[in-house]
């Protein structure tokens, strides 16, 4: 069973804000195209918590196998992307029973993305970021290795709904989801895909070794 825990703030500096500030002003106000929505009828709206789970983690897996074609050299610790814990929904989903908000990670792979592959990592990244609906990107860092400092990478997109999609490498690799609110699915009117359906999408993963294990690090762009 997965953890509630409090949602890190995240430092990765304006360019992030000017690509998502636009998209959280709408959450807020439940101000969408062709009228106002209350913030229930939003999340009525969405996918089961279960199915953007689902989604995320299949998109976590392609990025993986993406990157891995780009970089053969790059050594992910864990077979599959996994959900790291979850947490309660922010404003103004804050008083909606049933509501759930949780991260991703694709794991840590050993190695850097060299610079002169960044470009083509980040295409075959967006390729399967826009299929999932991230279609607004931002460049947070793109630097070559200097003064015996390593190269620096860091990009993001974000969905209609406030997720992002991080992708950053320094000296290790990781692809991050920072996902949005949804509802649970016991707790959503519509169709829904219980969590025994949405994980028999995905091959079981095997288990880590734990002296390999690795803890999900952030970039300091600072």
């Amino acid at each position: 069973m997965s953890t509630r825990f409090t949602v890190r703030p995240r430092r990765i500096g304006a360019a992030l804000l000017a690509l998502v500030v636009a998209g959280w002003l709408a959450w807020y106000t439940g101000i969408v195209p062709g009228g106002r929505m209350t913030p229930e009828e939003q999340l009525r709206a969405r996918p089961t918590f279960e199915q953007a789970r689902t989604d995320y983690e299949t998109m976590l897996d392609d990025m993986r196998r993406a990157l891995s074609a780009v970089v053969p050299t790059l050594q992910w610790k864990t077979t599959l992307s996994k959900q790291e814990g979850s947490s309660f929904c922010e404003r103004p989903f804050t008083k909606i029973d049933g509501t759930n908000r949780a991260n991703f990670t694709s794991g840590v792979a050993a190695g850097a993305i060299p610079h002169e592959a960044w470009p083509d990592a980040v295409r075959a990244v967006d390729a399967i970021a826009r299929r999932h609906g991230f279609t607004d990107h931002a460049s947070v860092a793109n630097q070559p290795a200097a003064n015996g400092q390593p190269a620096k990478h860091y990009t993001v997109w974000a969905d209609r709904y406030g997720a992002t999609v991080e992708l950053g490498s320094i000296l290790a690799t990781s692809i991050e989801v920072y996902g949005a609110c949804f509802l649970e699915a016991d707790h959503h009117p519509g169709p829904t895909q219980t969590q025994a359906q949405a994980q028999a999408h995905r091959p079981a993963e095997r288990p880590e070794d734990p002296a390999t294990e690795t803890t999900l690090w952030r970039l300091n762009l600072s």
